[in-house]
């Protein structure tokens, strides 16, 4: 009977998920309460629960000197750091985290060109940069100025012409923009105007009316966030303007404007790349070599709109990342896989249907 116990509770122990003490401090760069920060750190949390890492979340207020007074101010012992590098700042912070011996994992690229290429000539002095988590941001603003175009050449003739409402000056809102102008460029199409809003909703709707104005044929409305879509989009609902808009971020509740009928098309998919650093820490935390992930990098933002929505309307559930599975895309778990596939293409799809399917059968 002793023996039976005991060879139960080692069997237990075999088979339990992996419980591991890495301890990771992931610094969302925003604010609580901005939308795609929050839904980034949420899956996030849902990965480290499901690897076994203990994820301390701390948040950098928003602004680039925030974000390093963070960073220089950093106690406690952590195995991994993952963080998003601000323009003007990435040396520093990489020189900080240098200093503290603390392997980290940075996400997107929004530093200046001249700042990235200075970083990958001093490489060697950054042994403890162990890898990155980045999407193409110009692809994201080609692929929904490419859809929305499309979609407008279906329903008339008349030449696309797109008012488009960007974020702020940082590099990730140039790239997106310079992927507009590029498609546009490609499509025949007419960008009347590029104005900033620094993100806020409020301000992408008081300068939509004076744009309206001054371009009454603006037939497209392009934007770098589903927030400033969304606040176009119910601005323009009340003055009834038949204008397609669309988005990028994937935000649970842009996705319900587009199985509304509300917004046209949302880009998305990089809310999953805090969940992916963590998936990489946990392989090199097991003696993976994982400087192969950079070469799958940069990631491609894939489209939602009315070709499929009904595959991925689920997504605005954000309840769903609890039963998606992280530990399929380590190479530790999994034999059979040698390289990170974590573009949203077959295998993540997959994965969401067989939540979904899970789901209903409970």
């Amino acid at each position: 009977m002793f023996n039976k116990l005991v060879f139960t509770a080692i069997l237990t122990v075999l088979l339990s998920p992996p419980c591991l003490a890495i301890n990771v401090l992931f610094i969302n760069p925003d604010i609580k309460g901005r939308v795609f920060w929050d839904l980034t750190t949420d899956v996030a949390k849902q990965a480290a629960d499901q690897l076994g890492i203990n994820l301390i979340v701390k948040y950098g207020g928003g602004n680039r000197f925030s974000n390093q007074i963070l960073l220089e101010q950093i106690e406690g012992y952590y195995d991994y750091v993952v963080f998003f590098p601000h323009s003007g700042n990435a040396v520093q912070s990489f020189k900080v985290l240098s200093q503290l011996g603390i392997p980290f994992i940075t996400l997107e690229r929004s530093i200046s060109q001249d700042e990235l290429e200075l970083l990958k000539k001093t490489s060697s002095l950054y042994p403890l940069w162990i890898g990155e988590v980045f999407y193409d941001d110009a692809q994201a603003g080609a692929l929904l100025a490419n859809k929305l175009i499309t979609l407008h050449r279906k329903k008339s003739q008349a030449q696309p012409q797109i008012l488009a409402f960007n974020g702020d000056y940082s590099q990730t809102s140039s790239n997106r923009s310079a992927g507009l102008i590029t498609a546009a460029a490609s499509k025949q199409a007419k960008v009347l105007q590029v104005l900033h809003t620094m993100w806020k909703p409020e301000q992408a709707q008081y300068k939509l009316n004076k744009a309206l104005k001054r371009y009454p044929n603006a037939n497209i409305i392009w934007t770098a966030s589903d927030q400033l879509a969304i606040a176009i989009s119910d601005q323009l609902n009340i003055n009834r303007a038949n204008i397609l808009v669309g988005g990028i971020d994937w935000s649970p509740k842009a996705i319900g404007y587009v199985e509304n009928k509300q917004l046209s098309a949302v880009v998305g998919g990089h809310f999953m790349q805090a969940a992916w650093a963590l998936v990489l820490v946990y392989d090199h935390f097991k003696g993976v070599d994982i400087s192969m992930a950079r070469k799958a990098m940069p990631l491609q933002h894939q489209t939602i709109d009315s070709t499929n929505i009904d595959k991925l309307a689920n997504l605005k559930n954000t309840s769903i990342w609890r039963c998606f599975n992280f530990s399929n895309f380590s190479i530790d778990l999994n034999s059979q896989i040698d390289t990170y596939k974590f573009d949203f293409t077959d295998d993540i799809e997959h994965e969401i249907k067989r939540c979904l399917i899970d789901k209903h059968q409970r």
